[in-house]
Parts: structure tokens; sequence; C-alpha cells
């Protein structure tokens, strides 16, 4: 989302490291650092998991801009249901937004009312989903990013973990 801005702004700071993502391009300028999440490999991980145990064979899914590793991650997700039964329905809901907790919040109920019994989303808003999630209880939930046990240790199977470290070094 700020890819424009860098872009502009990098070239009259030149002795200034840029570092943003998610995403790959550099825009051909030495100064700026582009990295991304292979965030589909843990979806793929993830979908197999959820494929598995959903009993409704309804999954919901929430995301915010279908831009980036959000995106990236909900593919690998949804090649991972697919692969173990690719009659499992999965509803997809982009909320536009990155940051609104209650928009999140209220696509996770709807997937749920409509018989989602498992769900996974992204970006910082999900704590929206899986507050949605806990309140119904028996909702499992599949992270992304942090580990998001601590927010529903009964519903969060698993969650895929982020680590910016060899980034960050290799920035440095």
């Amino acid at each position: 989302q700020y890819g424009a801005s860098v872009q502009e702004i990098a070239p009259d700071f030149p002795k200034t490291t840029f570092a943003w993502g998610t995403d790959v391009n550099t825009f051909g300028l030495d100064n700026v650092y582009a990295y991304t999440a292979a965030a589909e490999e843990g979806g793929y991980v993830n979908g197999v998991m959820a494929a598995m145990l959903t009993k409704s064979k309804r999954i919901g899914v929430t995301g915010p801009i279908e831009v980036g590793d959000a995106k990236t991650y909900i593919d690998g997700f949804v090649q991972g249901v697919t692969s173990v039964d690719p009659a499992i329905e999965i509803s997809k809901t982009w909320t536009g937004s990155f940051s609104d907790v209650a928009l999140m919040t209220e696509a996770a109920k709807t997937h749920i009312s409509a018989g989602a019994d498992a769900l996974t989303g992204s970006s910082q808003s999900v704590v929206g989903s899986i507050g949605a999630a806990k309140e119904k209880g028996g909702v499992l939930w599949f992270g992304t990013q942090a580990d998001q046990t601590s927010l529903a240790t009964d519903l969060v199977v698993a969650s895929q973990v982020y680590d910016w470290n060899g980034m960050l070094k290799e920035i440095i």
C-alpha cells in the first residue's frame, strides 16, 4: 500500500534505506529493499488441516485487501483445502481494510451463520474474526503472521509465524 510513496520519495534520500513489503519491487533503486513472505506455503498447510477437521464442509475466509501476503496466504489456504476435498465450500470476504476490526468481525459472523465451522484470515484486524469464532464457540481458527493462540486457546489449531530475522540482517 506504500509502494508509490516509496518510489516517489526514495530518490530524494539516496543515503537512506527504505524497506517495504510485502512486495518484491525495488523500482530499480539501490536504496530500496523489498521483502515478502512465502505465505502461501503455510497457508497450504493450514488449508489441509482445515479440510481434514471441518465437519460442516464449510470454511470461511476473512481478508483485508486482495494483495501481498494476505492474498498469497489465502490462495495457498484455498489450494490446501481443495487438495483434500474439492467439494468443501470456501467463502471469502475481502473487507477492503487492514485495520477495520468491526468489518472483520461482521464478515466472520456471516461465515459462521452460513455454517462455517472453520475460519482463517489475514491482517491485524483478524482479532475480530477470532473474537467472532470465540463468541460462537466450536469454530476452529487457522492463523497467519503471528501465533494467535492466546486470543482463543481452545479454537486456534495452528498459526503460521513469520520470522523476519533473516530479512532484517540482510538489510542491515
